[in-house]
């Protein structure tokens, strides 16, 4: 699954099938979804599994399976495979015994609010870290301007290609055509695309003011 699909980018940029199959223009999104996942998303690397507050405890008891990460606060769990969904293959979990030995733990279920939820429960004297991203706006739905942005996107690599394509036949000989022509549908979408990702972006800074608003809040709290 991936942010869209080709009839999305063929109703936005009229691309015929004859021009570029569904198998092409899918190619292309695949990789314009990472693109954008890149732009917007965060990565956070085994993050130790700590209380976080009254609601998200993250008791580590030999009973307990879920668990929320830091972020699950403010942001959206994100698409850290790069697929264009959110599934339990988007988290990776270990535990490290009292000797330190590391083992990866299976994931049964996981929520865009970030909750974690794993088939067995760590034992009381494991440490648990959780490996995953998080985003600004849902990667689940996804969210529109998200779907926007990648469709965009894939349309402006579509016409790179086609054009470049265009471009290699048209140079032939003596024939002289202005190259502008031929590029001029890309950049009108690289040019939409940038303004969906300064938009996504806005939601992005106000995620992190929120975010420091939030710790600074669970930092008081604890200091109680």
């Amino acid at each position: 699954m991936v942010y869209c699909e080709a009839s999305d980018v063929r109703i936005i940029a009229n691309i015929p099938v004859a021009t570029m199959s569904d198998a092409a223009l899918n190619a292309l999104i695949v990789y314009a979804t990472g693109l954008v996942n890149k732009e917007i998303n965060g990565i956070v690397k085994e993050e130790l599994v700590q209380f976080i507050d009254d609601v998200r405890e993250n008791k580590i008891d030999g009973s307990n399976t879920v668990y929320y990460v830091r972020a699950s606060w403010c942001w959206f769990l994100g698409d850290y495979d790069n697929d264009g969904d959110v599934d339990t293959s988007d988290v990776v979990v270990y535990e490290y015994d009292s000797d330190d030995n590391k083992t990866e733990l299976s994931v049964s279920s996981v929520d865009e609010e970030g909750k974690i939820t794993l088939s067995t429960a760590p034992e009381s004297t494991s440490k648990v870290t959780i490996t995953y991203a998080y985003a600004p706006v849902s990667e689940y739905t996804p969210d529109p301007l998200l779907k926007l942005a990648t469709m965009q996107l894939s349309a402006a690599m579509a016409f790179s290609k086609i054009h470049a394509r265009d471009w290699s036949k048209l140079s032939l000989g003596k024939l002289s055509v202005s190259r502008g022509r031929f590029d001029r549908p890309y950049y009108e979408y690289k040019a939409q695309f940038d303004e969906t990702m300064n938009l996504l972006k806005s939601r992005l800074q106000k995620r992190i003011t929120n975010d420091v608003s939030g710790m600074k809040d669970v930092i008081n709290q604890r200091l109680k």
